[in-house]
């Protein structure tokens, strides 16, 4: 394996790494950003609620409730299904990596077919936990 084929390969790994963080980022920032929207709102119920002391006040109050409940909720499990999307390219990629890390030097070797074929499909599955964009 040449140098050109090393740094190809090593680049390779090296932009599936970072776009996975950039992925977890871009999520992390969406979520916080939706929970900064989301006490903005309960904020304002909350105040609206002081000002407005009628009977059917508990039963919005009730409702917000249920609605931030039910978001955090879907929040959490989103969280577990990026987890689990980085778990799994983690366990499909981390062998040829980690032989790539030991012996890729030494042999020289050119890239593996089966290995970048794993690392490609492992990439296309956390891809899908991307959001999908919206039209506009």
């Amino acid at each position: 394996m040449n140098m050109l084929e090393l740094a190809i390969i090593l680049g390779c790994l090296l932009f599936a790494s970072l776009l996975s963080v950039l992925v977890l980022s871009i999520k992390f920032l969406r979520l916080k950003n939706d929970i900064k929207k989301m006490a903005t709102a309960y904020s304002k119920v909350t105040q609206l609620m002081l000002s407005n002391n009628k009977l059917d006040n508990d039963v919005h109050k009730e409702s917000f409730i249920k609605f931030l409940s039910d978001s955090r909720d879907s929040a959490f499990e989103y969280i577990e299904e990026v987890q689990a999307g980085i778990s799994s390219f983690v366990k499909q990629v981390d062998p040829e990596i980690s032989y790539f890390k030991e012996y890729g030097d030494i042999m020289a070797m050119s890239p593996n077919y089966n290995s970048m074929n794993k690392i490609a499909t492992a990439y296309e599955d956390l891809i899908k936990l991307l959001p999908k964009e919206e039209s506009k």
